[in-house]
């Protein structure tokens, strides 16, 4: 989020130096009048340790799944502008995301203010396996989402969802759509196989 490397910062995972805080994208754009929020994964500390790290982090507004404290998709453990929901039981977590994000892009739009709506996809990851308690699997199935049923997911968050629903023809012009997906695309650390080629 500011264009450094983690090892530049003298950081991991997880441990974002206070003294950068001011320094990210989402800051500057802030800074300049940007309306800002971000929505998906949020892997820059422990958020039940830090609420309102995302806030000074330079965003107004936010709706992240709690790294390793919980689900971040079927029963998403989700804190939303520094506050646990606890009314997401039956939700998928990246439509949540999608959802809370037009919703924040459509206040914008009749605020006629200009907005960084910043989706860090949960999408497509594997799911958290170091809790005590395992995440709940896809309803129905006894397994949880391949990769190939979360990248249709994806398809679907962002092509369905974003796209169609926000992005009127007179603003394509004017619209910079920036995502950014896992690049952790491995189960259990081996490659993917589809359609007889490799991810």
């Amino acid at each position: 989020m500011t264009g450094k490397y983690p090892f530049r910062i003298g950081r991991g995972w997880g441990k974002f130096p206070k003294n950068e805080e001011a320094s990210t994208f989402s800051s500057l754009l802030q800074k300049n009048g940007y309306a800002t929020a971000v929505a998906g994964k949020w892997q820059m500390t422990l958020l039940k340790n830090d609420t309102q790290h995302p806030a000074r982090c330079g965003f107004e507004q936010w709706s992240l799944f709690g790294w390793h404290e919980g689900a971040r998709y079927y029963d998403p453990y989700i804190w939303e502008n520094g506050v646990l929901r606890n009314d997401l039981k039956s939700r998928y977590g990246p439509e949540h995301y999608t959802d809370f994000l037009i919703k924040f892009m459509e206040q914008s739009r009749k605020a006629k203010k200009p907005f960084l709506a910043y989706y860090s996809m949960a999408l497509a990851h594997d799911v958290t396996d170091d809790l005590k308690q395992p995440v709940p699997y896809m309803p129905g199935k006894d397994r949880w989402q391949d990769y190939k049923e979360m990248a249709e997911a994806m398809d679907m968050m962002v092509g369905s969802n974003l796209h169609k629903r926000l992005i009127d023809a007179d603003e394509v012009a004017q619209a910079a759509l920036w995502l950014c997906a896992p690049s952790a695309a491995s189960v259990n650390g081996q490659t993917i196989n589809i359609a007889g080629g490799q991810i």
